[in-house]
């Protein structure tokens, strides 16, 4: 018996990768010298083999098997007509973070009856911004003060209040983008 290392590699057996069919091997022992030997066995149609997971791997079928849903229109809530105006977006995720600490900072300055409204939360300080509930409440502020509040402070809070929009819209654009090439996929 003829023991093979990693220097001295038994022969091996060349087969040409285009061809529709795959040569398969059973290994068999010599019942005389007890060494294993490979035999060539029934081949194998590769493009048979290949279809026989086409339904498992289709995308369509996936989305039926995890009971999952393409709808745009719920996923992205967007007019199909609506424009967005990204102009004043920041432009990469520094500025994006620059935007963010300076509405914390803005959140911060605030009386603490504005800060008691949205249960002391940064988080739904901002996701007033979505339904104009900060608006509101900072002109019910100022209403009832009777001292000039500082115009800066307001005009920040409304400017990030728009940055913050903006950045949202952006964020439905990419998500309707991505849902789009989705599509695109599935429909191939």
């Amino acid at each position: 018996m003829k023991f093979f290392t990693q220097y001295d590699r038994p022969p091996r057996m060349q087969e040409n990768f285009t061809k529709r069919e795959q040569k398969t091997y059973v290994e068999d022992i010599d019942k005389k010298t007890g060494e294993r030997i490979l035999r060539e066995d029934v081949p194998v149609d590769i493009y048979e083999k290949i279809q026989e997971y086409a339904e498992e791997t289709k995308i369509s079928n996936l989305f039926k098997r995890y009971n999952m849903t393409l709808n745009l229109k719920d996923n992205l809530k967007l007019d199909e007509n609506q424009i967005i105006d990204m102009t004043n977006l920041p432009e990469n995720l520094i500025e994006t973070m620059a935007v963010i600490d300076n509405a914390k900072n803005i959140f911060e300055r605030q009386s603490t009856e504005i800060k008691q409204k949205f249960n002391n939360d940064f988080k739904q300080f901002i996701a007033g911004s979505e339904n104009g509930q900060i608006v509101e409440i900072l002109n019910q502020e100022l209403k009832t003060q009777h001292t000039q509040p500082k115009m800066p402070s307001y005009q920040e809070i409304l400017n990030t209040m728009q940055k913050q929009n903006e950045m949202i819209a952006s964020l439905t654009a990419n998500k309707q983008e991505q849902t789009t090439a989705q599509k695109e996929i599935i429909n191939e």
